[in-house]
């Protein structure tokens, strides 16, 4: 595995942890208040997306960097 690629993994995944934590901070305030449409659920969201982007990403670093020769291809078995 890459360094870039594991970076942008552990990258995603953390933005993915902060997206999702200000969804739930979000739904929690509508539960207390009338339901009004806050940055809060709207960062969140773009925060669970952009890191699901980071973590997509690093697979693919990771997957182009990998030895074609060790995979196993499924046509063969």
């Amino acid at each position: 595995m890459g360094l870039l690629g594991t970076s942008l993994i552990l990258v995603g995944i953390v933005i993915f942890l902060v997206g999702y934590w200000f969804t739930g901070r979000s739904q929690g305030e509508e539960q207390c208040n009338p339901p009004i449409e806050s940055s809060n659920r709207g960062g969140g969201i773009a925060g669970i997306v952009i890191g699901l982007i980071f973590m997509l990403a690093g697979l693919v670093f990771n997957l182009r960097e990998s030895n074609p020769e060790q995979v196993i291809a499924y046509e063969n078995v």
